[in-house]
């Protein structure tokens, strides 16, 4: 059983001694409750789906669910096994019908060197950033009186987002040329 993993007995709502009868009716009750074909369809209701059909197929192997109970719990599939890997969807991305989730960028930091003259009146500075995907020339102001704290935040400049998600931040830092 892994942290992301809920407990397979708590999914199915059944105890650690329970027969395969009890195993089979309680997996027959929930799916029946939350099938996408029956249900609203929410998002929640076809996770909990998956999780209840992953359970089952877990505790209903006697192999399986000898391991689990030892804490090895493996995986029911490649496709758990990928999720696991990776902690997200990775492999959903890759098939057809695929979905994945937008993820956020991460923050990026960048040294920029300007005059001295630049950190003291302020002035207009053009640097290249590789985002990603190749460079990317940016220009910026630096305001008056910057040499008193030398760094700028700029959301969403940072590494691109994935699957729609939104930029990070970049953080300069401009050092003086001396």
């Amino acid at each position: 059983m892994t942290d992301q993993t809920p407990d397979h007995y708590v999914v199915l709502g059944v105890s650690r001694d329970a027969t395969p009868e009890e195993l089979k009716s309680a997996h027959r009750a929930l799916s029946r409750r939350y099938h996408p074909d029956k249900g609203s369809n929410t998002p929640a209701e076809i996770a909990r789906f998956r999780l209840v059909q992953e359970a089952y197929q877990t505790l209903s192997n006697k192999h399986r669910r000898a391991a689990y109970d030892r804490g090895i719990d493996p995986p029911a599939s490649l496709m758990e096994l990928f999720k696991r890997i990776h902690g997200k969807r990775e492999l959903d991305v890759m098939l057809p019908a695929g979905r994945s989730e937008e993820r956020p960028g991460p923050d990026a930091s960048i040294d920029v060197i300007v005059s001295p003259a630049i950190l003291r009146d302020g002035g207009v500075v053009t640097f290249t950033f590789d985002r990603g995907d190749g460079p990317e020339s940016t220009t910026i102001t630096v305001p008056k009186g910057t040499g008193a704290q030398p760094w700028a935040c700029i959301p969403g400049l940072g590494y691109r987002g994935q699957n729609n998600g939104q930029s990070g931040s970049l953080y300069i830092k401009f050092l003086s040329r001396r």
